[in-house]
């Protein structure tokens, strides 16, 4: 008598304890967009921020582990200046993610070089005004006392 196994039978009989980091082994709410989704992108580490830009990993590997070899290998502020030519030559990434990751950290930049993003620097009270400015009219009142 033959037995048939569905495709998730087979998908989790496949799975390895010793693969720690294998795609299949993670509970779908702590993959990385997941994550990012419930706990906001803060909350993310930065290989999981590079899974979320790869999308897949290459056989045989999971793009947790391609993710982390490249974090690993190569610093974020390394990975933002990198020519699309060289991020494309890296293990898991191709042309096609490469431009992924081009377009992001150029749109980075972009909003950065506008002022988005960037806490402004308070050292005297008056640099509070400006950042009132953009609440709008707060009421307020502020009561003079003389003392005799």
């Amino acid at each position: 008598m033959a037995v048939f196994q569905s495709k998730d039978d087979r998908a989790r009989s496949s799975i390895r304890p010793d693969e720690p980091d294998n795609r299949r082994t993670l509970e779908a709410a702590d993959m990385p967009r997941e994550r990012l989704c419930r706990c906001g992108p803060e909350a993310l580490k930065d290989h999981e921020l590079v899974a979320i830009l790869l999308g897949t990993g290459y056989r045989g590997t999971s793009v947790i582990e391609v993710a982390r070899s490249i974090v690993a290998s190569h610093p974020k502020e390394e990975l933002m200046t990198m020519p699309l030519h060289t991020l494309a030559a890296l293990k898991g990434i191709g042309r096609a993610k490469a431009c992924v990751f081009v377009a992001a950290f150029e749109l980075t930049r972009r909003g950065l070089s506008k002022g988005i993003g960037v806490l402004p620097v308070i050292s005297r009270p008056l640099d509070v005004v400006p950042a009132l400015a953009d609440i709008g009219q707060v009421p307020f009142s502020v009561e003079m006392h003389r003392l005799v």
